[in-house]
């Protein structure tokens, strides 16, 4: 009867393991798939082919939706096709999954710069992140001399 109650006790700690391990399993063989479809979106962006591009990126969040880089790749193939809404959705989600993606914050002064709105602030924080990215400082420079102009214009346009 000891006998039997030690073979049964163990196989209920193997179980019970088991199961206790199963969603990490399962999460991590999800995250490699999503992993993949996040490179096929790559690929199909490098080709500048980004509706495929944005179908891969979803199909990688849709396994892992705490893929900031996916959420940040596929903002960046809607501003492509100047989907600023969207791009704008998915770079947010991008930089609340991962508060310091200077990407998406550069993509997000992009959109505000496409659209006529020379707001500064993603530029500034993207500079805080990495101030080392020259490229960004020019941009910053661009949308400020453009915020100026635009001030500028509405206050003449205001005394005529």
């Amino acid at each position: 009867m000891k006998v039997l109650f030690k073979i049964l006790l163990e196989n209920i700690k193997t179980l019970f393991i088991f199961i206790l391990f199963l969603p990490v399993v399962i999460f991590s063989q999800q995250s490699f798939i999503a992993n993949d479809y996040f490179n096929l979106g790559n690929d199909y962006f490098d080709r500048k082919n980004f509706n495929a591009a944005i179908e891969a990126y979803t199909q990688a969040i849709q396994l892992n939706p705490y893929f900031g880089a996916a959420y940040g790749n596929r903002g960046l193939s809607y501003l492509r096709i100047r989907n600023y809404e969207y791009a704008l959705a998915d770079l947010n989600q991008a930089i609340y999954i991962n508060p310091n993606d200077e990407n998406a914050y550069i993509n997000r002064g992009n959109i505000n710069f496409e659209t006529n709105d020379y707001e500064i602030e993603d530029y500034e924080y993207a500079l805080r992140i990495n101030p080392n990215n020259s490229i960004v400082r020019v941009a910053l420079e661009l949308a400020r001399q453009k915020k100026e102009l635009q001030i500028m214009n509405m206050v003449l346009e205001e005394n005529n």
